[in-house]
């Protein structure tokens, strides 16, 4: 799983995202939000976006890159 396009949407409050996942020779794009302030941790920022793109792929338990 590869995060792209980052960004932080202050009107929204929330964190922005498209992430890429390889599954069977075919990559496949979720966009993922992620609510909070923008000081938020970017770990948890990042560990928040994988696991929602997981879970809308239908691989959870993969999460990491």
């Amino acid at each position: 799983m590869k995060i792209k396009a980052l960004k932080y949407d202050a009107a929204q409050g929330a964190f922005e995202a498209r992430v890429d996942i390889e599954h069977n020779g075919r990559t496949f794009r979720y966009p993922c939000v992620v609510r909070g302030p923008q000081s938020m941790d970017a770990q948890m920022v990042r560990d928040s976006i994988l696991f929602q793109a997981s879970k809308m792929s239908g691989l959870t338990g993969t999460v990491g890159a």
